[in-house]
């Protein structure tokens, strides 16, 4: 399994590192994929954010905990927005907070989502 997976992400150019029984896959923007093959039967395949990017700002974390905080930053500027009387913009912050919040999340879940089903391709065996 391990060893069809390496041979493709070199065929394919991927930058990666290797730990043991660890692969992780650096996607690029900050996302990286770490495949575990420690359970002789199944590999596990999870995600994870460095700092700096897009959705969690400087804090590393994975996309679902990203989703989670972004909500919960959502819910605090709309409670912010509510309590400033004369802000005129603040319809439109709110809408331009929550298309960046939208864009980025569909962005990477969709980077993930894909690549994991790639990897799964691979280490069956097939194209």
């Amino acid at each position: 399994m391990k060893e069809n997976l390496l041979k493709k992400l070199d065929k394919y150019d991927y930058k990666y590192s290797e730990n043991a029984n660890v692969v992780t896959v650096k996607l690029g923007l900050c996302q990286i994929v770490n495949i575990d093959f420690s359970k002789t039967d199944k590999c596990i395949i999870s995600d994870n954010f460095i700092g700096w990017n897009f959705l969690s700002g400087m804090m590393g974390m994975s996309l679902k905990n990203t989703m989670i905080y972004n909500t919960f930053g959502f819910v605090i500027v709309v409670i912010l927005m509510i309590f400033m009387d004369n802000f005129i913009l603040a319809p439109t912050i709110l809408i331009l907070y929550a298309v960046w919040i939208i864009i980025w999340t569909f962005y990477y879940n969709l980077k993930f989502e894909s690549f994991k089903s790639q990897v799964i391709f691979w280490i069956e065996g097939k194209e």
